[in-house]
């Protein structure tokens, strides 16, 4: 099923501070032999904006991405950490890390 969007995407919009859908992270390309990180970038981006658009804490950051990634939120939040740091934007991967942090304690 090339395409199919499977697991981490978020699965209770309502739940969190989203003001549009975030995408989901990854899509099962049996093709190519299994999962292809997708969409990444933009579903950190979007969290991002929402985050500063409603002036959230870290334990706010915390509770959406638990409410929005399930039992996958540390796995989606420490992807967001490395899509940061591989960009170079230091400030933005510090505050995932520590919010990876958070979910993993």
């Amino acid at each position: 099923m090339p395409g199919t969007n499977i697991s981490i995407g978020c699965q209770n919009r309502e739940a969190v501070f989203f003001k549009r859908p975030a995408p989901n992270i990854f899509t099962l390309r049996p093709d190519v032999g299994g999962n292809v990180v997708l969409h990444l970038k933009a579903a950190r981006i979007i969290f991002q904006r929402d985050i500063e658009a409603s002036r959230a804490d870290e334990s706010a950051t915390v509770d959406a991405a638990r409410r929005c990634y399930a039992e996958q939120a540390p796995t989606a939040v420490a992807l967001f950490a490395l899509d940061a740091w591989f960009d170079d934007e230091e400030l933005n991967y510090q505050f995932w890390s520590r919010i990876f942090a958070r979910l993993t304690n």
